[in-house]
């Protein structure tokens, strides 16, 4: 097959939808079909090689107002027609429903193909950060993104959702197309790191307890949870240190706020690390925690898990569908640190309980196996491309 990836969001920027496009592509690529991502050009272009048979084509961008590490396309329709007419794709495959989504859904008419849509991201949760007053009133967000949301997913032939917990939260907001399960998978090969670097070294420290977090430093993760949670459980466990791996927009606030709270000889933020390090880190945690309340489904808590350790998340959306209660982590109110706290502690003073959690944690992750998506994907495309050829 011959698959058309549009996506407003793509290296160098990583989150979840950035890391799904790419584990997609190659592993699809790796079982014989060629893919082309349409993708907004960065400020400093580098030159990103996935593999001979998948292509990018960059569109002009420019900053977002609010978050600079974001790029808007500006509308070169033209010029994707022509890469989409020499590519030949046999199905279109949108991840977001901004600039480039909606070129997506435009090439989809054009070429009469079969569009699919991944609903990654909890855009009501999203907005609630951006400075526009407009949609700050009382339910506006609310009722402007679902608007949104089904103008554009409407358009589609199949919606996908990670999560059970989505998928339904589509369909209660006015979703009318089909929506389908489908994880966003991942490649377990990567978490068996044994040997630990010396900069791993220096940022865990073994006579503690690390609680990690990964991922985007951005308001709508509620980082800012977790470390009002700490500064509890520092009250009564003073060998506990939290690590905040990742790099995004609210790191200088939450680096002042540790400060603030008198935590912050006991907060480790990393920044950006590459995936190496990333790796070795989660193989000498303790424990993974989130206070998130906005998943789908959490790349983050999937590699955790990979990682086998023990969890701790909001009992929000996606993430219960990960995180079996008892089973191999805890879930806890969303946004209420006490409670976050409590079950830190639980984990903190019981070893055993954390060896349990990390080891089901590993034996529960295996069925988001990439290998596994990724046929039910070529599955899905399949049917998608024949009813197409029999209308």
């Amino acid at each position: 097959m011959r698959i058309a990836f549009f996506s407003d969001t793509f290296l160098p920027q990583i989150n979840g939808v950035v890391t799904t496009v790419i584990n997609y592509s190659k592993f699809l690529a790796s079982r014989g079909h060629k893919i082309i991502i349409i993708a907004p050009k960065p400020k400093i272009k580098k030159n990103i090689n996935l593999g001979p048979d998948i292509i990018i084509k960059y569109i002009t961008s420019i900053d977002f107002p609010t978050y600079k590490e974001y790029r808007v396309a500006i509308p070169t329709f033209i010029s994707i027609l022509r890469s989409l007419y020499k590519f030949e794709p046999d199905i279109i495959h949108i991840h977001s429903p901004f600039s480039i989504g909606w070129q997506g859904i435009a090439s989809s008419k054009v070429f009469n193909l079969p569009l699919i849509g991944t609903y990654h991201t909890i855009f009501p949760e999203f907005l609630e950060y951006i400075p526009i007053r407009t949609i700050k009133k009382k339910g506006s967000v609310e009722k402007i993104v679902w608007k949104t949301t089904n103008f554009i997913y409407n358009n589609c032939d199949l919606i996908t959702s990670p999560s059970v917990a989505v998928k339904n939260l589509l369909i209660k907001n006015g979703i009318k197309k089909p929506v389908k399960v489908i994880s966003n998978g991942i490649d377990l090969s990567k978490y068996r790191t044994k040997k630990i670097s010396k900069e791993t070294k220096n940022i865990i420290n073994k006579e503690f307890t690390n609680i990690i977090y990964f991922g985007r430093i951005s308001y709508e993760k509620n980082i800012g949870i977790l470390l009002k949670a700490m500064k509890l459980v520092l009250n009564k466990q003073k060998k506990v240190k939290l690590i905040v791996v990742g790099s995004g927009p609210q790191l200088h606030e939450l680096i002042k706020k540790s400060k603030e709270l008198k935590i912050s000889n006991n907060v480790i933020f990393t920044g950006f690390v590459k995936d190496k390090i990333l790796f070795e880190l989660l193989s000498s945690a303790d424990i993974f925690a989130t206070a998130s309340t906005s998943e789908n489904q959490s790349l983050t808590i999937l590699e955790a898990m990979a990682s086998g350790l023990p969890l701790i998340g909001a009992n929000s959306l996606g993430i219960p569908e990960l995180i079996c209660d008892g089973k191999n982590g805890y879930l806890f109110e969303p946004n209420n640190h006490e409670e976050l706290a409590n079950k830190l502690l639980k984990l903190i003073q019981n070893e055993k309980l954390r060896n349990r959690f990390g080891n089901n944690s590993r034996k529960f992750v295996k069925k988001y196996s990439l290998d596994n998506v990724i046929i039910k994907l070529e599955n899905l495309y399949t049917k998608e491309i024949d009813q197409y050829s029999n209308s």
